[in-house]
């Protein structure tokens, strides 16, 4: 399935963020289309610190340096609870 054919059907009022489907979505893994789908269907996204920091790190590994991180990086303003 893709983001084009994902039903219409939902909206959610809150939601956790894993850290596998943030790294989903900047690796750009084929189902980062489905998770920014449903991202986008959310009113207000959270995120724990202890994962936010996992991603954070894990991207910077991936991406080699902070400069290129940021390039890259194009998650949802998150509130860290």
């Amino acid at each position: 399935m893709t983001a084009a054919q994902t039903p219409q059907r939902f909206t959610l009022d809150e939601a956790i963020v894993d850290s596998s489907a943030l790294m989903c979505i900047l690796m750009g893994e084929p189902a980062a289309p489905l998770f920014m789908a449903a991202l986008q269907k959310t009113t207000r996204l959270y995120i724990g610190a202890a994962t936010r920091a996992e991603v954070w790190l894990a991207a910077f590994n991936l991406f080699s340096s902070v400069g290129s991180m940021q390039n890259h990086v194009s998650v949802y303003f998150v509130k860290v609870f």
